[in-house]
């Protein structure tokens, strides 16, 4: 006899080994329990009386025993179907709370959401954001990793990344959040000691403080891009560490508006060459593909564009 596992629609699927009976057919033997009669099962589940009394049949068989004792008037359970009743309610209960738990994250996000962000960009715009998305979502829940390194989302097991610079990697799928403006910053101590550049040109002549992998830094002329740097001072692939160091007046340094937005308004940070400021850098959520996308996923891409997307979102933290 073949032994069934799971079904797909009302057809049973074979499978080596041990015997499993469907769902489908033990649901169906509730609810002839539950009915009272072979008729009544039959209306509740929209199938003709003759396809009802064939799976009962083939379910005994398949258990190699007798569960119900019909005569004309009444169906009663035998001791065997009386156990698997019991057994098969909670069971069934449980299967369909774990289905409408499943439905009910297309109307409502729910579980749990893996998101990495750069550091500084993660701590002053993806943390607070992903806060005010759970406000929204209280049967969601939230993991944010701060990381500067390259990630594998598939391999480490996250939802999405949000990361500032070009998209390098062609096996995600990228949506932009929007451009961050970048000032030349350098602390009034330092120009004091060293001089205001007059141009490009003069940067050879000062201290750079610069990322892990920006070589060169890129200007905006007016409808095209030029290119100059700095001798590197310091480098770090942390942009926190650059900004500390140009506090302490260590040299010059490209920066996001938005880490020193209040320092330029304190007077800590002077803006250097603002009359050719350096082009912007770019926010994009990544991750692995559309097919399947969560709804809490797609749910908070869209929350964090929309967010980002107001006017001067990106320019300051606050």
């Amino acid at each position: 006899m073949a032994c069934l596992k799971g079904v797909r629609g009302n057809t049973a699927v074979p499978q080596e080994g041990r015997c499993v009976t469907s769902l489908d057919d033990l649901v169906l033997f509730v609810g002839i329990v539950d009915a009272g009669s072979l008729a009544g099962a039959a209306r509740a589940a929209g199938m003709p009386k003759s396809s009802v009394s064939r799976r009962l049949a083939a379910l005994e068989a398949r258990l190699n025993t007798r569960l119900l004792q019909r005569n004309t008037r009444r169906l009663s359970l035998t001791d065997a179907g009386q156990r698997l009743y019991e057994r098969c309610v909670p069971l069934i209960a449980e299967a369909e709370a774990a289905e409408a738990d499943i439905r009910a994250e297309a109307d409502e996000p729910t579980g749990v959401l893996k998101v990495t962000a750069t550091g500084a960009f993660g701590r002053l715009y993806v943390g607070p954001l992903l806060g005010a998305f759970l406000a929204l979502h209280p049967r969601l829940r939230a993991e944010l990793s701060l990381l500067d390194r390259v990630v594998n989302l598939i391999d480490e097991g996250f939802d999405l990344a949000i990361r500032m610079g070009a998209l390098t990697d062609s096996q995600l799928i990228g949506r932009k959040l929007g451009d961050i403006p970048r000032v030349l910053v350098a602390a009034p101590d330092y120009l004091a000691r060293f001089g205001h550049p007059a141009g490009l040109s003069d940067l050879r002549q000062h201290a750079g403080l610069r990322t892990v992998s920006g070589n060169r830094w890129s200007f905006d002329l007016g409808g095209t891009v030029g290119t100059a740097s700095a001798p590197a001072r310091l480098t770090s692939n942390r942009i926190e560490a650059l900004h500390e160091a140009a506090l302490q007046g260590c040299g010059l340094a490209v920066l996001p508006r938005f880490l020193v937005f209040d320092d330029l308004a304190a007077g800590r940070l002077q803006n250097v060459l603002p009359q050719t400021p350096p082009t912007a850098g770019v926010a994009h959520a990544l991750w692995p593909s559309n097919r399947n996308l969560a709804v809490r996923t797609r749910a908070f891409i869209d929350f964090i564009a929309e967010r980002l997307a107001l006017p001067g979102a990106l320019e300051r933290s606050h």
